[in-house]
């Protein structure tokens, strides 16, 4: 469910700062033990997540995660290709990628 380039529905996603509400990410790298998530629509949202985490709140029922499509290889590269671009992409974020 968390392969790079799947769209994810959470609900609700837990933010850091406390914050619930649900939302719709895509995976844009995944190292097996965390994820680097980019919120839809794309801002300045990108963060890093232990998968672990996830797992946890799922089985907990604290949370759903939904696997709603995969995006299509080309399509996903050029994503990953503009944000590694954005000056609005922190550069850690943009060496993971």
């Amino acid at each position: 469910m968390f392969s790079e380039g799947h769209l994810l529905y959470f609900d609700p996603f837990k933010f850091h700062n406390g914050t619930q509400k649900p939302k719709f990410f895509v995976v844009l790298k995944h190292d097996g033990n965390g994820l680097l998530l980019a919120s839809l629509p794309t801002s300045k949202d990108q963060n890093t997540y232990p998968v672990a985490e996830f797992e946890e709140q799922s089985r907990l029922g604290e949370m759903k995660i939904i696997l709603k499509g995969k995006m299509e290889a080309g399509l996903f590269d050029d994503l990953r290709d503009c944000l590694k671009k954005s000056a609005c992409v922190k550069n850690k974020f943009k060496r993971i990628l």
